[in-house]
């Protein structure tokens, strides 16, 4: 835990820091992966669960689940 508080502090990438692969700093791609991997390890049950059911989700599911999200959008702008 206290790597990835270094890795999020100085936005070091994990991969690299731990393990010398890849670039040293993170990409914005690379942040977000950090900062979910920091959620799951934590104790935060209802980011776990979002993150697990996210996982099961099949093409169609994300294709409606993209379509409510545009819905939302349209209703609730900016």
């Amino acid at each position: 835990l206290t790597i990835r508080a270094i890795c999020n502090e100085f936005k070091v990438d994990y991969g690299w820091l731990k393990f010398g692969l890849g670039e040293m700093f993170q990409t914005d791609e690379a942040e977000i992966v950090t900062k979910i991997n920091v959620l799951l390890s934590g104790e935060n049950e209802t980011a776990k669960g979002l993150f697990r059911a996210f996982a099961r989700l099949g093409d169609e599911e994300w294709k409606a689940l993209r379509k409510l999200i545009e819905e939302l959008k349209k209703e609730f702008p900016g």
